[in-house]
């Protein structure tokens, strides 16, 4: 039970503290509605249980290296600046037609890909080898355990911030949601700017 509990707090570790991914997620829900946002917020969760399974089996060992590691930060930058576009374009959108929909598994597929290029994500599991290590070792089933742990408190975070923002969403006027979209874009391309500068010349 205790290695369950364990994934429980990497789920809620990775997944709380704000970053472009609970930025997303937001933006989403305000913008689309709540099933996006929710749905891309599963996407993310799915990502972090592959990161442990990769950490489980050694694969992310590479991420130790500086120059696998800047790559990485660079092409997870470029990621991010791509996502803002794409917020930026539906807010021109916005102003001339009604927001195309995108399928949810489109949102699945873009919260899986956003959280796994994500350099943040990268360093936050890479910093776990040691202890995930631990957790490989401990029993045949443990990182199937820790692994559902980990879904479990990542997945409890998003329906519990899809939730609130569900509450939210429709007491907003629909100027304020259009601002929230622009300044989730302005973040998202600060997010990614720094993580620019951070791969090119502090690693």
């Amino acid at each position: 039970m205790h290695l369950f509990i364990f994934g429980l707090l990497l789920g809620w570790g990775v997944a709380i503290p704000f970053g472009p991914i609970n930025l997303e997620i937001s933006r989403r829900n305000l913008l689309q509605g709540t099933a996006e946002g929710t749905i891309f917020g599963l996407g993310a969760c799915l990502a972090d249980v592959s990161y442990l399974i990769l950490l489980s089996f050694g694969a992310l060992a590479l991420f130790t290296h500086t120059a696998i590691l800047r790559a990485i930060g660079i092409l997870g930058s470029l990621v991010l600046i791509w996502f803002a576009i794409q917020a930026l374009k539906n807010k021109e959108e916005q102003t001339s037609a009604p927001l195309k929909k995108r399928s949810l598994w489109g949102h699945l597929i873009a919260g899986y890909a956003m959280t796994l290029l994500n350099p943040y994500n990268v360093l936050f599991w890479s910093s776990l080898i040691a202890q995930i290590a631990v957790v490989a070792e401990a029993k045949s089933f443990g990182v199937l355990i820790a692994g559902s742990g980990v879904l479990v408190g990542a997945l409890s975070w998003v329906l519990f911030l899809n939730f609130l923002l569900h509450l939210t969403r429709h007491k907003l006027p629909k100027k304020i949601i259009q601002s929230l979209n622009l300044a989730g874009v302005v973040i998202l391309f600060g997010f990614a700017l720094f993580g620019l500068v951070r791969a090119l010349f502090f690693m």
